[in-house]
């Protein structure tokens, strides 16, 4: 190891970690090459919140049916994502709870009406074919908002104003074709129902032409308020169950900031404490275990900040202090491994190399365990549960990689700046009873050199031979005088390379 290098790694680390630190937490503005000033807020700010930590709205509804499978609960999860859409809450989170619950979460919206009125007042739709305009019991039902795939607004222009336009799946694509091709220069009606009962006509327009493309507008003199609220009636109604909103909780600004503030104040504490003992317990070696405290801190921030799936909320708190705990581990495992090793008779330099190596296994098992468990919770949980998983598997991989490459890497340059001679600054100490005179010290094996053989000529005189040498190809003799001559076991051949082995061989 050389120190100069070793103070230069070390040197770029900390400045690596530094720079990451404020990162995390420093916000500020900057132009981009094009001319346009972004705001940078920091890797805690512009991590992406649950409600419980950014405040806003969070519905329980159930679905009430009997024969109730995936496709159903795949359906509602796409109505509600259409629903929420069309009203611009494009942060909104839908996910399924269980077999028949869906969870829906809209962020920094503290109006419960706002957003739920549409999904309890819908309006179920009916098509009909009429001759003359006017809706009568008599008219044929082509279909229902059942086959409505999503309604949106459109402005249309001149006296219309605005209309809602309708898009059918395949079924209703092929229902609409069929229809208008079979019924030109009919009228098509469109009427709200409530419990199969007609209650009100939308819209009644006589068809010119086939429609074809699963889609069609209604038009009426519609307002952009009023298209958009019909809109919303539409995709409430076209739910293929019936849904019941089991909870509804609002989480304040303020709740919400408060929550964020005691959870970094947690994490902060255990973070500065975690350091302050590995210093006090292992000297040296806890503060290299303190920067790599540091570091994983700064790569948990940014990766929980970039990476779009995690939506961090409480439950990702306590994920990363698990983590964290286990980075600790690792590190104290690693540590007391090499202290083992000096304290029963090794070097500084020997225990910290035999200590790593015997401090992988156990350190890479409890992190592949944590790992597979993080993995479990994030396949099969939901909600809080699964976002716990996800935080911890992110969590795990960060303390794999600082506590079995940063920590070692850094702990190696540490010795080669400030010297491996001292066992005292990095607190190691010998067994008690253990006597440096007497006992026999752990010294590396040097490496072998390759030694020349040595041949005796007939003169009587040793001469050393270079093997990599091409030897002269001895002629065919007695079958004794195949066997080189300096490994004959002779009495002249031992007199005479005695002192050459170190002495007289006894």
């Amino acid at each position: 190891m050389k120190r100069r290098s070793s103070l230069v790694k070390f040197i770029l680390v900390l400045v690596a970690t530094a720079i990451g630190l404020f990162a995390s937490f420093a916000g500020f503005p900057y132009k981009s090459p094009g001319g346009n000033v972004w705001n940078f807020n920091g890797f805690l700010r512009g991590m992406e919140y649950d409600i419980d930590l950014g405040g806003g709205i969070t519905a329980i509804y159930e679905a009430k049916s009997e024969d109730l499978d995936d496709s159903d609960m795949n359906g509602v999860l796409s109505r509600f994502a259409s629903l929420l859409s069309e009203q611009d809450y494009d942060d909104a989170r839908i996910s399924r709870e269980g077999s028949s619950r869906v969870r829906v979460s809209v962020p920094e919206v503290y109006d419960p009406d706002e957003i739920f009125t549409a999904t309890e007042d819908s309006a179920e739709l009916a098509f009909y074919i009429s001759e003359d305009g006017a809706y009568s019991s008599n008219d044929e039902l082509i279909f229902t908002g059942d086959v409505i795939d999503n309604a949106y607004t459109g402005y249309v222009g001149g006296a219309e104003g605005y209309a809602v336009n309708l898009v059918f799946d395949e079924e209703g694509e092929r229902i609409l074709a069929e229809e208008t091709r079979s019924h030109i220069d009919d009228y098509m009606i469109i009427c709200e129902t409530s419990g199969g009962e007609v209650t009100s006509t939308i819209s009644a327009a006589q068809i010119g032409e086939e429609l074809t493309g699963g889609q069609m507008s209604i038009t009426g003199s519609f307002t952009a308020e009023t298209a958009q609220d019909l809109a919303n009636s539409i995709l409430s109604g076209t739910f293929d169950v019936p849904l019941v909103l089991v909870s509804c909780s609002v989480t304040s600004a303020e709740d919400a900031a408060a929550a964020r503030a005691a959870g970094l104040a947690s994490c902060l504490a255990v973070l500065v404490v975690a350091i302050a003992l590995m210093c006090a317990f292992y000297r040296m070696m806890g503060m290299v275990a303190g920067i790599s405290s540091l570091i994983f801190a700064v790569l948990t921030l940014f990766i929980l900040a970039v990476f779009p799936p995690v939506i961090f909320s409480v439950s990702g708190i306590a994920g990363v202090l698990l983590a964290f705990a286990l980075m600790t581990a690792g590190n104290i495992i690693t540590f007391e491994k090499i202290k083992d090793e000096y304290r029963n008779g090794k070097s500084v330099l020997a225990a910290y190399f035999t200590g790593v190596k015997k401090s992988l296994p156990p350190v890479a098992d409890i992190n592949v365990l944590t790992a597979v468990a993080a993995l479990m919770l994030l396949i099969f949980g939901t909600g809080t549960v699964s976002g716990f998983g996800l935080v911890l598997l992110i969590g795990t991989i960060i303390s794999a990689f600082t506590s079995l490459i940063v920590t070692r890497f850094m702990l190696k340059w540490t010795m080669a700046i400030w010297g491996s001679k001292d066992p005292e600054p990095y607190a190691l100490k010998r067994r008690p009873g253990f006597d440096e005179a007497n006992e026999e010290q752990y010294v590396p094996k040097p490496k072998r050199e390759r030694r020349k053989p040595a041949v005796v000529t007939e003169d009587g005189i040793a001469v050393e031979v270079d093997p990599d040498a091409e030897q002269p190809r001895e002629e065919e003799g007695d079958a004794s005088e195949d066997k080189p001559a300096g490994n004959a076991k002779s009495d002249d051949f031992d007199e005479l390379f005695g002192s050459f082995d170190g002495g007289d061989k006894k």
